[in-house]
């Protein structure tokens, strides 16, 4: 750690402030440093112009609601850091308004899915308004930003019926579906061999379920194997169902 700390602050007299990244991570992994030593290294570094030292002074704070405003602080001052660590805590609190906020200001892929998610659980009795529409717009957002878990959802609203907001529209389903496993091969083939065995047609749900296979998805190994086993789609085979099993198995699932 000494070595490691001698570079780092070689680096910022130099006038590479990244070298305060390495020493604060170095004064927070090494108990040499005491509790007081951390703070007053991660607060020099905020006066010296490196606002990820907000996120340093928070790790330090026992207290909930200093570690927010610690973190609010960082967030205002362009802490990147400090983003998720505060929402981690707003969740510890039930901020559920502020978290929503803090998604919309920030505006990722990933943000946009989240807020439509709180707005799915029902997060009108927290201040958040519930609108079918705006999920649908937020979700699209999304998936524009080629995010693979929103393309998956809007498939799964169109396709199935498993949501409150669930749309009887298995053609626009089908163009997420597809939009998924072009970003990533089979990807979305397990969800879409569902769709075909739920109305019947075993023969084009075996076919995705084989493709979502090959590309290595546990969920698609499992279907298939039970089409294996029931003989739906394919004649029954007992061994073929057991080798899809196992590999669904050694895959985690």
């Amino acid at each position: 750690y000494s070595e490691a700390e001698k570079y780092a602050r070689k680096a910022i007299e130099w006038g590479n402030k990244e070298g305060y990244n390495a020493l604060l991570w170095s004064y927070h992994m090494n108990e040499r440093h005491s509790a007081e030593e951390k703070l007053s290294l991660a607060e020099y570094a905020i006066k010296d112009g490196y606002p990820e030292g907000y996120a340093f002074v928070a790790l330090n704070q026992k207290d909930t609601k200093k570690i927010i405003q610690t973190l609010e602080k960082g967030v205002a001052n362009g802490c990147s850091m400090c983003w998720d660590d505060l929402i981690s805590n707003l969740e510890v609190v039930s901020d559920y308004k502020r978290i929503y906020q803090l998604y919309e200001k920030r505006g990722t892929s990933k943000d946009y899915f989240n807020m439509a998610l709180m707005l799915m659980d029902e997060m009108v009795g927290k201040g958040l308004p519930a609108e079918n529409q705006h999920i649908l717009e937020l979700l699209n957002k999304s998936a524009d930003m080629n995010d693979l878990s929103a393309l998956m959802l809007l498939g799964d609203i169109f396709c199935t019926r498993e949501y409150s907001l669930a749309i009887d529209d298995p053609q626009v389903g089908m163009g997420y579906y597809n939009k998924a496993n072009s970003l990533r091969a089979g990807y979305a083939s397990g969800d879409i061999g569902n769709y075909y065995a739920n109305i019947g047609d075993f023969d084009k749900a075996v076919a995705n379920f084989k493709a979502g296979a090959d590309a290595g998805y546990s969920f698609s190994n499992t279907n298939l194997g039970k089409c294996y086993l029931m003989g739906k789609g394919v004649e029954a085979d007992t061994a073929k169902a057991m080798e899809c099993f196992m590999e669904a198995a050694s895959q985690g699932y």
